[in-house]
């Protein structure tokens, strides 16, 4: 008997909850409601973009590590399938011909590709004699490091190995 009489005043109570949502269904938001949730989308939507800045900034450079890094590979693999020494030249931020660049090249003048460094990142320093890196007929070359870096101070190294193996890494080289 006590469990009918809770079922039932359940079920009143059921009927009523859903009679007062039907009605206040049909009314949609409040203003202050509305206020409330484009005031919490506005604040997080400032705390997030200046953190979006820096992460594309940081893609951008590793990008342009990678491209530099895919170049390289390219051109010792030219030295050995070509079997002469291609010369790679780089030109960085203060040099007034194209600068921010590099070129891979038969020789002295005969250029086989120019690569311009994306907007935004620059080639800061090499520790290459004459900032120019030779591969030989069998993939060797002269070790160095090529850093790159964005105008906040963010850094990615380029480095090539004597057997002329290259790699990127956030990490100077030892």
């Amino acid at each position: 008997m006590i469990m009918e009489k809770c079922l039932v005043v359940k079920l009143l109570m059921s009927n009523e909850k859903q009679n007062a949502f039907e009605k206040n269904n049909n009314q949609g938001f409040s203003l202050l409601e509305l206020v409330v949730i484009l005031t919490i989308i506005s604040f997080l939507t400032f705390i997030y973009i200046p953190s979006l800045g820096k992460t594309i900034e940081k893609q951008n450079l590793i990008n342009a590590a990678r491209i530099m890094t895919v170049n390289l590979r390219e051109a010792r693999q030219l030295a050995i399938s070509e079997e002469r020494n291609i010369t790679v030249l780089f030109r960085r931020q203060r040099v007034p011909q194209e600068p921010n660049s590099y070129v891979i090249r038969y020789g002295p003048t005969e250029t086989y590709k120019k690569i311009f460094i994306k907007s935004g990142i620059s080639l800061v320093k090499t520790t290459f004699t004459l900032e120019t890196l030779t591969f030989n007929t069998i993939g060797n070359c002269n070790a160095g490091t090529v850093i790159l870096e964005t105008p906040n101070g963010g850094k990615m190294y380029v480095i090539v190995d004597s057997v002329g193996r290259v790699r990127t890494s956030d990490v100077p080289p030892l």
